[in-house]
């Protein structure tokens, strides 16, 4: 059952040093490659991205900091602050815009402290959800071009070969 989805929304709420209750939008791991379930989280009133991760397993390969640049993304997307925090592998704080306010690398102990800015406004895409993915691909099968048919299929008869030659014969 540990590796089964959940039914809960990708949604907790945190208390702020100032004593508010901040909802975060929250994706585990390699969810920050799937723009819905962060997007389900910040539509659900996430005013930031939270992504804890363990990367053991990949130690030092490249997989952390390619998750770290689908969170930069996400965090584009939905135009908001973005933190993975992983016990091995790269951890970030990054800003709304997609830059990184601070790092580590891997298998590095270290602590980043950061404020970041929460947001509540919504992006179109945020506003969207899956529409935008099904529209666009509705669109493409309607407006895409035919596929050509072979000559046989369309009756068209092909030119016989027809190789250069020279004064002298065949190249």
């Amino acid at each position: 059952k540990d590796m089964e989805a959940g039914e809960e929304p990708p949604l907790m709420t945190v208390q702020a040093r100032d004593g508010r209750s901040v909802p975060l939008a929250v994706g585990i791991c390699f969810e920050a490659a799937y723009p819905l379930v962060i997007g389900d989280g910040v539509a659900r009133g996430g005013q930031a991205i939270v992504v804890p991760s363990n990367n053991y397993h990949f130690r030092s390969s490249g997989e952390s900091a390619q998750q770290g640049q689908l969170l930069r993304m996400r965090a584009m997307e939905y135009s908001r602050s973005a933190v993975q925090a992983s016990t091995t592998g790269h951890s970030y704080v990054i800003r709304p815009d997609g830059s990184i306010l601070a790092s580590t690398g891997t298998e590095e102990a270290a602590t980043l402290a950061a404020d970041i800015p929460l947001r509540s406004s919504q992006t179109l895409t945020a506003s969207a959800g899956e529409s935008i993915p099904r529209r666009r691909t509705r669109w493409s099968l309607r407006f895409s071009p035919p596929q050509q048919l072979s000559d046989k299929e369309s009756g068209r008869q092909r030119a016989p070969d027809v190789r250069p030659t020279t004064k002298f014969g065949k190249m």
